[in-house]
C-alpha cells in the first residue's frame, strides 16, 4: 500500500485541508468524505465518546466546503446518564459548511446479551481486487460483486482510509465508517441515474464499528426530484449500522436551494 498524506494537518486553529481532501471532480472544494471523517474524529474528544456508544451520527452538508482552513466545534445540547446529545459546526474558509448531531446511548451492562450478526461474505482478504474506479485518494476499495436483492444486482464494496485523517493520530474506525458511507451514493449511482447530490450523510449504529475495512453494501439509487441511497455498514464481525444519504436529483446545486 502506498503511503499518502493524511486529509488535514493540525493548525494552532484548527486544520489545514492537504491535496487527498479535495474533491477530484471540483479541485477548489474539499471531498464530502474528508468532511464526514474529519467531523467523526473531532467528536473523539466529547466526554460521552469514551463512557457511551455512538447511536446515531447525522451530517447535514449545508454549502459545498471550499479548500481553506477548517475548524469544527461541538457542544453538548443534552447530557444524561442514558443519553447525550452533541451538536456541531464546520466552517471551511469562513463559511458554515456543514452541521452534525451525534447522539450517544449507555453502554449496556456486563453480561447483557447482545444482537450478533453474522460476518459479511466474502471477507475483506477473500474480496477480488478490483477497485472502484476512478479510484479515491486517500482510500483502498475493493468491489464486490453479487448481493442480489428483488432480482437486482446491488453493489457492495469494501472500503477503508489508506491514512490518517488528522495528521499524527492514526486511523479511527468510527471516522473509517463515516468516510465509507458517503459512498452510498456513489455505488447507489453504478447503472443509475448521475448528477445526483447527497444533501447529508446519516448514520444509526447498533454498535461501534471495531476496525477501519468497512463493507458497504448499498441500495440501488431510485432517481426523483428528491431521492434516498441507502447502505448497510459492515466490518469482519459483522453488520454495525445502516446508512442514508438525502439526495437532490433535479439540476441545481446546492447553493441555488439556499
Amino acid at each position: 500500500m502506498t503511503a499518502v498524506d493524511p486529509f488535514f494537518t493540525p493548525t494552532p486553529d484548527g486544520f489545514l485541508p492537504t491535496a487527498v481532501a479535495r474533491d477530484p471532480g471540483q479541485p477548489d472544494r474539499q471531498a464530502g468524505a474528508a468532511l464526514a471523517g474529519l467531523l467523526a474524529r473531532s467528536l473523539q474528544a466529547a466526554p460521552a465518546a469514551a463512557t457511551m456508544n455512538i447511536a446515531r451520527l447525522t451530517i447535514d452538508l449545508l454549502h459545498p466546503a471550499p479548500f481553506a482552513p477548517t475548524q469544527v466545534l461541538w457542544r453538548v445540547l443534552r447530557e444524561g446518564r442514558r443519553t447525550t446529545v452533541l451538536e456541531a459546526s464546520l466552517t471551511a474558509g469562513g463559511l458554515e459548511a456543514a452541521r452534525a448531531s451525534a447522539l450517544f446511548v449507555r453502554r449496556a451492562e456486563e453480561g447483557a446479551p447482545a444482537t450478533v450478526f453474522a460476518p459479511p461474505f466474502p471477507a475483506v482478504e477473500d474480496a477480488p481486487q478490483t477497485p472502484i474506479e476512478p479510484g479515491p485518494a486517500g482510500f483502498e476499495t475493493r468491489l464486490v460483486t453479487g448481493g442480489l436483492e428483488g432480482g437486482v444486482e446491488r453493489p457492495r464494496a469494501w472500503i477503508q482510509p489508506t491514512t490518517e485523517v488528522v495528521a499524527g493520530e492514526g486511523r479511527d474506525p468510527l471516522a473509517a465508517a463515516m468516510m465509507a458511507a458517503s459512498f452510498t451514493l456513489r455505488l447507489g449511482e453504478m447503472g443509475a441515474a448521475s448528477g445526483a447530490q447527497p444533501l447529508d450523510i446519516a448514520v444509526h449504529f447498533v454498535r461501534p464499528p471495531r476496525e477501519t475495512w468497512i463493507l458497504v453494501d448499498a441500495d440501488t439509487l431510485a432517481p426523483g426530484g428528491a431521492a434516498l441511497a441507502h447502505s448497510q455498514l459492515s466490518d469482519r464481525s459483522g453488520l454495525f449500522a445502516h446508512a442514508q444519504q438525502t439526495l437532490a436529483t433535479s439540476r441545481f446545486t446546492r447553493a441555488d436551494a439556499a
